[in-house]
């Protein structure tokens, strides 16, 4: 048996009080004078000895009351016992799963709940000397301070369930993290769980602190849920057929179910699908826009009793049409003038360069400087704003080019240079299919693809400043077309221009996908929705400088002001981690609407495959992590259910208060009468 406060044990000198007062208690007799006194010395005698055995009885009663007072104060527990101290305190973290699946009991009964009746019962069987931290997947930092145990119970009463779905990488990591500031060596984690398969590792390589898994049961065997969307084109025009592909999973038997699309709350289409026992099926959905402008969109099936992913918003802005605007002279080509001139869902500007209102340029979605023999200072730091701000550029040299006002444009993008122009024959041999524009054309790139041969080009140096990627290289090593990721826009720069005396690159069948994607892909894209605790942003809000930056995402009566980060001339959201309801959300400032954000919960909680304690005691057997019965905790009183320490305190002080009660009675009713 050991103590967790042993110091109190000098408090045991206490009994001395007793013992004095039984010592020099003295009771004072009157003498009274009869004529015969030898009945009342037998008599005398009789109460002598029943008093001394009372005295006796209560001495011991009061002696033991003290004795166990003390004990209790001491703490005694039965159990580990350090060599030195005699009771070395835990540092303990009681972790407990918040996630979307605990929410799935049986009986009208959520798993958390059982958890959290089961964390009590851990932390009743700690002892006061312990200190205890709460942990959840929210990670929530006001939980995450070392507590009493009879602080962490009630601290019990705020965790409740969480979209929040972090793995066991991430989970651990906070753990040892947590445990590196201990207040003391001995470290022990409760860990409990529902154990869905995802969220686990392979081995369990926690060494430095003991590990109890405490599983919890679901009562779930299947879900069907709407895993992913994806618009089939880069590209939704209004009054066109555009295409919506719907990935849905089935984590068990095989069943139907109607997937439906609405468009702000109106439904567009429908689809009756079958999904396979454990498999999933993909779905292309038809639908057509009245308006342009952002487009606020949600799939839905129906499903029960996993209802969270039942549901998946999406967002996307529409234009009516594409603005592309080409700066050029006389003697430009029409070659990319040609891409654009047929499809209606493109308005081509031409423009002259030294007549271009720098102002406009934000209206387009693609600016191509056609063949220009000179850029102008102003023109080039318009452009350099345009870039920064998210545009899409295309440079096309021409035969003549200055390339004092061209480099000058490209060092303030700080992309690669143009060398004065190389006469010499050369043709296309590598095409980079991981970039977007090139990826979009085609599914797969033919291998007897016709490539563009060139004559003259300017070889393009290296980039200084922004991230390159190679889109076509010549079979000389040089690249022929060159990307850039410049600010939040992108820069395409070509090493010759299009007329046929240097290229027959426009007459090739890869020149007007090509061209078209440049102006429909944007450097930075807004993804059709965002998933919540997964730690995204949403970028490109513009910034306002010297105005209130106050940011809101708001959808209907739910709005909430969330953290923002600034990154040059913009500002990007920051998705709060836990508390967050999906939806489709605007972006609002100064009841400005920016932007719309769709933001999902996320889908790692929908795979409803869990992991037994078979399972668990086989992959996680070792000296440093114990599987643990549940109904054992309750029956042992907590912790010490775990083969750790019993607490006897409680014990002890039931026994003080025992003997008190002794010694009223024995005063009360075990005092010897008096004979008259």
């Amino acid at each position: 048996m050991g103590f967790a406060f042993p110091l109190f044990m000098w408090s045991l000198a206490l009994i001395a009080i007793p013992i004095i007062i039984h010592l020099f208690y003295f009771r004072r007799y009157k003498k009274i004078y009869f004529s015969s006194i030898r009945f009342l010395k037998e008599v005398k005698e009789q109460q002598k000895k029943a008093g001394r055995l009372q005295q006796l009885m209560i001495l011991a009663s009061r002696i033991l009351a003290i004795v166990f007072l003390v004990l209790a104060f001491a703490q005694p527990f039965l159990g580990r016992k350090d060599k030195k101290e005699g009771f070395s305190a835990r540092s303990v973290i009681l972790y407990i799963d918040n996630t979307f699946s605990m929410h799935l009991g049986a009986n009208g009964r959520d798993v958390l709940t059982e958890a959290k009746e089961l964390a009590t019962a851990v932390l009743e069987g700690l002892h006061s000397g312990d200190k205890v931290i709460l942990l959840t997947n929210d990670l929530d930092g006001q939980l995450q301070r070392w507590m009493a145990p009879s602080e962490a119970i009630e601290r019990l009463t705020e965790i409740s369930i969480s979209p929040s779905a972090n793995e066991w990488e991430v989970i651990s990591n906070r753990i040892n993290t947590l445990f590196k500031d201990a207040p003391y060596p001995e470290n022990e984690l409760y860990y409990l769980s529902d154990f869905q398969s995802y969220s686990l590792p392979e081995k369990w390589t926690d060494t430095t602190f003991q590990t109890f898994l405490l599983p919890l049961t679901a009562d779930v065997q299947s879900n069907i849920y709407i895993d992913s969307c994806w618009l089939a084109d880069p590209v939704v025009y209004r009054q066109a057929i555009n295409k919506m592909v719907v990935k849905v999973n089935n984590n068990g038997k095989a069943v139907s179910t109607r997937l439906t699309l609405q468009l702000d709350g109106e439904v567009k289409a429908m689809a009756d699908i079958d999904l396979p026992e454990n498999g999933s099926t993909t779905d292309t959905l038809l639908f057509s826009l009245k308006n342009a402008g952002w487009q606020k969109g949600m799939l839905a099936i129906q499903d029960y009793p996993v209802t969270f992913d039942d549901r998946l918003y999406f967002s996307f802005e529409s234009a009516s049409s594409n603005k592309v605007l080409l700066l050029e002279e006389v003697s430009s080509g029409r070659a990319v003038y040609n891409v654009f001139q047929s499809d209606a869902h493109f308005a081509t500007d031409k423009i002259e360069a030294n007549r271009l209102d720098f102002s406009t340029l934000t209206a387009y979605s693609l600016v191509v400087v056609n063949e220009l023999k000179n850029i102008s200072p102003g023109m080039a730091q318009a452009l350099n704003q345009y870039v920064q701000k998210g545009g899409s550029l295309y440079i096309v040299p021409s035969e003549e080019s200055n390339l004092i006002g061209y480099n000058t444009l490209l060092q303030s993008l700080g992309t690669g240079i143009l060398s004065p122009k190389i006469i010499a024959k050369a043709s296309v041999s590598t095409l980079n299919d991981q970039e977007p524009i090139l990826k979009a054309a085609f599914d797969k790139i033919p291998r007897n693809i016709d490539l563009p041969e060139v004559k003259r080009f300017y070889p393009i140096s290296s980039a200084s400043k922004s991230v390159e990627k190679s889109v076509m290289r010549l079979n000389n090593g040089r690249p022929f077309i060159q990307s850039y990721a410049t600010g939040t826009g992108v820069v395409y720069l070509q090493a010759s221009s299009l007329q046929l005396s240097s290229t027959d690159f426009s007459a090739k069948a890869i020149f007007p996908p090509l061209i078209y994607n440049m102006a429909v892909f944007k450097a930075n894209p807004k993804p059709l929705y965002y998933t919540a605790a997964q730690n995204q942003l949403i970028q490109g809000i513009p910034s306002e400088t010297g105005s209130d930056q106050i940011v809101k995402l708001k959808s209907g009566n739910y709005e909430i002001i969330p953290p923002i980060k600034p990154s040059g001339s913009q500002l990007s959201v920051v998705i709060p981690q836990d508390n967050f309801q999906d939806g489709v959300f605007d972006v609002v400032r100064a009841e400005n609407i920016l932007s719309s954000a769709a933001i999902n919960y996320s889908r790692k909680e929908s795979d409803m495959r869990f992991t037994t304690n078979a399972q668990l005691n086989e992959r996680y057997s070792g000296p440093f992590v114990e599987v643990t019965d549940i109904a054992a905790i309750y029956r042992s009183s907590g912790v010490s259910g775990l083969g750790k320490n019993m607490p006897l305190w409680k014990v002890f002080l039931i026994l003080a208060l025992l003997f008190l009660l002794a010694e009223v009675l024995l005063i009360r009713f075990a005092t010897p009468k008096t004979t008259e």
